[in-house]
């Protein structure tokens, strides 16, 4: 029964707009379906679902690894010590704010994990004078499985560390690849995810390249990156809290393991600089009112997404869009804020505020059928930032690859390999009615 009203104002309402006249009598009629309809002659709807409850993070780990290759990194006031030290000090406040219960400081001593403090300035003195006790080699294949092996659903652990692995053969360094995707398997089996963010600093020290020979960097740049690895949902609260402090946003970022695919979306049916045709949006469909075709104007809510999937021409290549039962449809245009803002309805700037949408994607469509179904889907690519910042040489790191780390590429290869499926970003389904 409810259908079948609504039915009737749809049509009604298409009647008045078609026809070009609205009378007294119009609008008592629409008042009193509207009234009829919102007064005890439908069902009781669901409640709504509980408040969720506020996530706290139990245990927030920071690792500094301390093999030799990093004193480098913690001499001359380095922008290392610099983000690092930050880094500590935004874990300490977090804790102030009660969304972390402990925030705890570690180094390494080759594959154990040695308490500096629970304080953060004590942490942080350490880093600022460089007293952080290095000089043993840290196996990364070890120190993973270990860090793995240590996680639980309360804690995240952040490691900061040059990555540098050594393997056994570093001719044969594909297979790397592989020997890092078995530890992580066992990360996607207990529910972990992996954000990785990269940095640049100055490095003054010793540099051992694989064949062991020591090269003597002095205010080299060099990358650095900080792990963190935890359950999803503590993992998007840290990424959150991260990424809304400046200092920590202006390096590159990859995050795997982590499920988009239930994304807020919208029609926004007033604004007629965007639209061609008549159609309402109502009740998760689009019905058309007087049309063969319409260009319809959707916004996608894209915050919880990583930057990288969001921006107008990532959305331009990955976005697809196809018919389940026939008919036309194609994505038209995709426009950025600045290009739709100035186009929207006041009532849809609020919709589009509301969603956070980077982007309206415009689909033009030609239903076969009363109700044609549409899947409009994006596409998976991750970042590749870490084939340009990884290098299979090392050997004259003064001149030639002084910006990369030493076979980089497949320790995060193991890992998308791992975390990773081929799915779409998300999907949504689209129903229209002619």
């Amino acid at each position: 029964m409810v259908r079948s009203l609504l039915y009737v104002i749809v049509l009604f309402r298409y009647e008045i707009l078609k026809n070009k006249w609205v009378s007294n009598l119009s609008s008592f009629v629409l008042l009193f379906l509207f009234t009829f309809l919102l007064c005890g002659c439908v069902e009781t709807p669901n409640p709504p679902p509980p408040p969720k409850k506020n996530v706290v993070i139990k245990n927030l780990n920071l690792i500094i690894e301390s093999s030799e290759s990093m004193k480098g990194f913690l001499a001359g006031g380095t922008e290392f010590q610099g983000t690092a030290s930050d880094m500590a000090a935004f874990f300490d406040e977090c804790e102030k704010k009660s969304l972390v219960v402990n925030d705890q400081y570690f180094s390494t001593d080759n594959t154990n994990i040695i308490p500096i403090s629970d304080d953060a300035g004590t942490f942080i003195r350490l880093i600022k004078d460089g007293n952080v006790a290095t000089g043993t080699n840290t196996p990364l294949d070890k120190f993973f499985k270990d860090i793995i092996n240590l996680c639980d659903s309360t804690s995240i652990y952040g490691i900061i560390s040059d990555f540098i692995y050594s393997p056994q053969n570093p001719s044969n360094l594909s297979q790397m690849s592989a020997e890092f995707q078995t530890i992580f398997n066992v990360a996607k089996q207990k529910g972990l995810t992996f954000s990785i963010y990269q940095y640049y600093s100055k490095f003054n020290g010793k540099y051992w390249d694989k064949t062991g020979k020591i090269h003597h960097l002095i205010k080299q740049t060099r990358p650095y990156y900080i792990w963190f690895i935890g359950p999803e949902n503590l993992m998007r609260l840290i990424n959150d809290l991260i990424l809304n402090e400046p200092q920590f946003r202006n390096g590159n970022q990859i995050h795997l393991g982590f499920n988009y695919d239930k994304v807020n979306w919208t029609v926004f049916d007033e604004s007629t600089k965007l639209m061609d045709g008549s159609f309402l949006f109502e009740y998760g469909r689009i019905n058309i009112m007087g049309s063969d075709s319409v260009l319809i104007p959707i916004g996608i809510g894209m915050s919880k997404l990583p930057y990288y999937f969001a921006g107008k021409q990532y959305l331009s290549k990955n976005l697809k869009i196809a018919s389940k039962n026939g008919g036309r449809i194609i994505i038209n245009k995709i426009m950025d804020k600045m290009d739709y803002e100035a186009k929207l309805t006041d009532s849809d700037k609020q919709k589009a505020l509301n969603l956070n949408a980077p982007a309206i994607i415009q689909i033009k469509a030609v239903p076969a059928s009363e109700e044609s179904y549409y899947i409009l889907s994006l596409e998976k690519s991750m970042p590749n930032w870490f084939y340009d910042i990884s290098s299979d040489d090392d050997t004259q790191i003064e001149q030639a690859n002084r910006g990369k780390t030493f076979a980089f590429q497949y320790l995060v290869e193991g890992a998308i390999k791992a975390l990773e499926d081929p799915n779409p970003v998300f999907k949504i389904n689209l129903i229209v009615n002619k």
